[in-house]
């Protein structure tokens, strides 16, 4: 095996990559996740797995996008958790909804996407 194989094998390993982050930030890697909650940990708390419940992205809200005029309605889900060895248990999933941008319904159901970010938050019944 070449040294430049043997490199890139190296560079694509987690171990060298958290090292890799620890000396360039200072800090720990898991210091560095985005703290928050994803779609299917926020839905997971709603009763009936947030069916019906009205969901935001926190990045929407700081983009100065209003969550009253900007958020999914959840109508369907699909829960999944994955234990993971140092992270405990990870909630994932799939999850179906209509958005709501600018106040107005789209009027048809899709699939909701960045599901996995962080950054999901419910947004209270009126």
């Amino acid at each position: 095996m070449s040294s430049l194989t043997r490199l890139r094998s190296l560079a694509r390993s987690s171990l060298v990559r958290a090292e890799h982050l620890c000396t360039t930030a200072g800090t720990d890697p898991s210091a560095q996740r985005r703290t928050g909650s994803n779609l299917f940990e926020v839905v997971g708390r709603l009763p009936n797995y947030g069916v019906g419940s009205r969901v935001y992205r926190a990045s929407w809200a700081e983009k100065g996008y209003s969550p009253e005029t900007h958020h999914w309605v959840v109508k369907r889900t699909l829960m999944r958790s994955k234990v993971v060895e140092n992270m405990g248990e990870l909630e994932r999933g799939k999850a179906w909804g209509e958005l709501l941008w600018k106040g107005q319904p789209t009027g048809q159901i899709k699939r909701i996407t960045s599901g996995c970010k962080r950054e999901w938050l419910p947004l209270p019944h009126s």
